[in-house]
């Protein structure tokens, strides 16, 4: 009799264990792999911007439209001296309405700006750094996806580089 409960005491113990371990197991699958958030209004276009000095990698910008540098110019100025400083080098990819952005920006060490044709313009601005990537539409709320995962920042990156490779200097 005590041995039959004995049994049944350690059967239980063990399907216990088996069904923590397969809850560990599915709560690690599930665990966050990344970060994904959206952000609204130039304050946060302009802390998320901040926080790439502080990946201290390449930066890689694509759509970025005139308006976006208009209404970031002061700041703008502040985070070009600072990334100099820090030596981070940067590319650009501008929209044809921001040819003289390109121009501006030629002036800075660590820089290199092209734009593509107008056909391609667009509202939305993709920052690339790291594992992170940013996507800023500017228009009304301007609202920026944030989004931190490797592989994803990674196919961003081979994207830009076959943009890259399509856009054109500064006359």
């Amino acid at each position: 009799w005590h041995i039959r409960i004995g049994m049944s005491v350690l059967a239980l113990a063990a399907s216990a264990v088996q069904s923590a371990y397969s809850e560990l197991a599915l709560a690690k699958q599930l665990a966050p792999k990344g970060e994904a958030k959206i952000y609204e209004g130039v304050p946060a276009a302009k802390a998320l911007l901040r926080s790439l000095l502080e990946l201290n990698d390449t930066i890689m910008v694509y759509g970025a439209p005139k308006i976006a540098s208009q209404k970031m110019f002061a700041f703008l100025e502040k985070f070009h001296q600072e990334r100099v400083k820090r030596k981070i080098q940067m590319l650009h990819i501008y929209n044809t309405d921001a040819i003289e952005r390109v121009k501006y920006l030629a002036r800075f060490p660590y820089t290199k700006s092209k734009f593509l044709p107008q056909e391609y313009n667009s509202p939305v601005m993709t920052m690339i750094c790291k594992d992170t990537l940013f996507m800023t539409l500017w228009e009304a709320e301007i609202p920026t996806l944030y989004v931190r995962y490797a592989s994803i920042a990674e196919a961003y990156k081979r994207y830009f580089k076959l943009l890259w490779k399509m856009a054109k200097p500064h006359p």
